[in-house]
């Protein structure tokens, strides 16, 4: 019977092996899925501004559709290629200041928010141990999603805050939107589902559950509290959090 030592090896070493599988999937979405897609829609709009005099109206809208769902399969690829990275290409943890981080997403939002009237109030941030890079992706889904899902004329009010005990950071990002209804709410955690029409707001489905794997990466847990109408409250925890007191 193997020894202990030995069984723990074959484990790693099973552990390994499936790693490097799933870099190899990650290569095959970013590449060889990439290339007929862009061929496909490279030829269509060649075809289609070539010879668009020649076609009738009912042609072109057919070559439209196949530009346009080339174009919608090419971002989904990339939404599933940014979660695949996650686990496998995150950085090393630093010392972030979230202050700053908050600061970036709202310059890189900003037409958004100026478009929106939005309001964005934000309290005293800690500085956190995590990936900077994710921790910033993490907040831009959150914010960015409080921002579009809003109901008619409505005008954005957004709250950031943080509450911080025993080495474990919580944050909250509140709104005034639409609301999630109670029967979806564990779906849209799940990649490419969504709770509303794509007609009334676009996506694809991807920015929550890529903002649950960055939260479960750093050890923390992603809820949400949420009402029709009434808008929503994300909340995340980061645990070993140093705070800037």
């Amino acid at each position: 019977m193997p020894s202990l030592e030995e069984q723990l090896a074959h484990t790693q070493k099973q552990l390994d092996d499936l790693r490097e599988e799933y870099k190899e999937f990650v290569y095959i979405v970013s590449h060889d899925l990439h290339a007929p897609l862009r061929a496909i829609e490279g030829f269509s709009q060649i075809i289609a501004k070539k010879h668009a005099d020649s076609f009738d109206e009912k042609t072109l809208g057919h070559f439209n559709h196949i530009i346009t769902g080339t174009q919608k399969n090419k971002a989904i690829l990339n939404a599933l290629l940014e979660y695949s990275r996650i686990s496998t290409r995150g950085s090393e943890f630093i010392m972030c200041d979230c202050n700053a981080i908050f600061d970036h997403i709202k310059e890189e939002l900003s037409s958004i928010i100026e478009a929106s009237q939005a309001t964005l109030h934000c309290e005293q941030l800690p500085i956190i141990f995590a990936d900077e890079v994710q921790l910033t992706l993490l907040f831009k889904h959150l914010i960015h999603n409080a921002l579009l899902y809003q109901k008619g004329d409505t005008k954005p009010v957004i709250h950031i805050t943080c509450t911080s005990k025993n080495n474990i950071s919580e944050f909250s990002v509140s709104d005034n939107g639409i609301g999630i209804k109670k029967n979806i709410m564990e779906k849209i955690f799940k990649i490419l589902r969504r709770g509303v029409s794509d007609k009334n707001y676009p996506g694809m489905g991807m920015g929550l559950a890529i903002a649950q794997k960055i939260v479960q990466r750093h050890g923390g847990q992603l809820s949400m509290k949420s009402e029709v109408d009434s808008g929503t409250t994300f909340s995340f925890t980061i645990t070993n959090a140093t705070h800037n007191n």
